[in-house]
This record gives structure tokens, sequence and C-alpha cells, in this order.
């Protein structure tokens, strides 16, 4: 139990809306000459800037409420990142989706002029599967923008993304993907009253306020589990932490004691812990 906990930390440690103000950035220009000019990029450089999900994702997590059960939806491209300020020359270079992001979710961009001298962009690199392509577009739909990623190979489909957040977020020098902060806002972001009156407040970028001491929180939301795996959250402080598994139906959240089967291969719901019950706005 001690090691599984440990893992979950590690996980936590090492592993996110549209409504996000827009900022300021600079573009870092930096070793390759570009030819197309900087104005002529930060069009393109604006749509695709922050965190992106799968839009089968979202619906799969809106309609299920549990990670476990959603995280087959979306497969392979669940996610993408675009941190707008990693330019070199006229590549978008990927760099912190190297580090936070699945090898099929990251992507290099290269922006180029076409020949009616408007400017384009296209994958720079394959990021998965020798024998399929990738192409990258995008729509404007009902003021939202759309980014559409195509997959061709045996056959060809394409993926719709939706942005979650543009300005990626960090605190406590701990930053999560798209996929993380689209779970905390979607299912835990707000008040919650236990039934002892103490009031617990989760916020989408992992950190949580006055919940047994601890700063932050991590739901599980791996594409590799058991379905018979129970949802799973952890606390946790710079040293120590805990792991629940947990349920959440009708705005009420239930955690419980993890329970392992004897060759550990197993995890399932114990004993109740604590209930808690979201606060609605006034």
């Amino acid at each position: 139990m001690r090691f599984l906990i440990a893992a979950l930390i590690f996980f936590a440690l090492s592993c996110g809306n549209n409504n996000v103000p827009e900022q300021e950035h600079v573009f870092v220009l930096s070793g390759k000459k570009s030819l197309v000019p900087d104005s002529a990029k930060q069009r393109l450089l604006r749509i695709l800037e922050g965190g992106w999900v799968n839009e089968d994702y979202i619906s799969a997590l809106d309609d299920l409420h549990s990670p476990v059960k959603a995280a087959s939806a979306g497969l392979p491209e669940r996610q993408m990142a675009f941190d707008i300020s990693h330019v070199n020359g006229d590549t978008l270079v990927n760099g912190r989706g190297r580090m936070d992001y699945d090898a099929t979710e990251r992507f290099d961009i290269v922006f180029f002029m076409k020949r009616d001298s408007t400017v384009g962009f296209r994958i720079g690199e394959n990021p998965g599967y020798n024998d399929e392509q990738y192409a990258l577009n995008y729509s404007f739909e009902n003021n939202d923008t759309i980014l559409l990623l195509t997959v061709s190979g045996e056959k060809t489909v394409t993926y719709r993304f939706r942005r979650v957040f543009r300005a990626f977020p960090e605190s406590d020098n701990v930053t999560i993907t798209a996929i993380e902060y689209f779970i905390n806002e979607t299912l835990f972001n707000g008040k919650w009253k236990s039934s002892d009156g103490k009031e617990t407040e989760f916020l989408p970028d992992g950190r949580v306020k006055n919940f047994k001491g601890y700063k932050r929180y991590s739901v599980y939301c791996e594409k590799e589990n058991a379905v018979s795996r129970p949802d799973e959250i952890s606390f946790y402080n710079d040293t120590s932490g805990v792991t629940y598994a947990y349920t959440l139906i009708d705005n009420v959240l239930k955690f419980y004691e993890l329970k392992e089967s004897d060759d550990g291969m197993e995890i399932s719901r114990g004993k109740l812990v604590t209930s808690m019950e979201m606060v609605k706005a006034e």
C-alpha cells in the first residue's frame, strides 16, 4: 500500500479555458533563420496557443464523471499543448510537451509561406507511428476555435480538439496537462462542505485548500488502466501524501480507503473515509 501511494505521489509530481484572460507574449527567436515574418506568424500562434482536449474525451467525462471510465475516449490523441514562447525560427518547438505529454500528443509546428503569399503551418515531425501521416488544421465555430488533427494510415480519421486553457497553469513549480486541468475544472473546481461543517476548496491548477493540511491534489487519469480500477485521487505536500478511491455522484464526493488484493494486482474501494457535498454558488 505504501508503495502504491508513493508511486501515485511521484506521478502527481511529474504528471488543464477559453475564458483565461489573454496575455502578451514574447516570442523567443533563436538559432534558426526565419523565412516567415514574425508579424505573419502571430495570428496562427494565437490560434494554436494553450492546452487542448479531444472532444470525444470531453463528452465522455461530462457523461460519466469518471476519469477511469473515460480514459479510453479520444484515443490515441486525447490532448495537445502548444507553448507559443517556444519559437525557434519558423518552428514552434513543443518543448513543454516533451516533458508532460505522451509521444503521440506532442507536435512541432513549422510555418511556411504559401504560393498565394499567406502563411500556413504543418506538423514538423512524425510524432507517432511511421506508417501514419499527421496533419493539423483549424476551424471557427460559434466564436470558438476547433483544432482538427487528421491521421492518415489504413484509414483517415479527423479528431476535434477544444482549448481548455491559454496560459499554462503552474503553481508550486508544478505544471499539469490539459487533461488534468479539464478533469479538475469539470469535476472538482469549487467549494465542498463535509458533514462536520468544514469547507474544502479545489482549484483547476491542482491546488487544494483546507483538506488535512495538504496543498495539492492529483486525479488518476492515465490511459493504461484496468476497467475495474476505481477512480483515485492523491493529496500531497512536498514530502508526504495519501491516496483515496473516490466516487462522485450528484455533487456528493466520497473518499474511501484503497484496498489491494493479496497479490497487489487489483485495487478496489475499502472503508468510507469522508464525504462532502458541493457548495452551490448563491
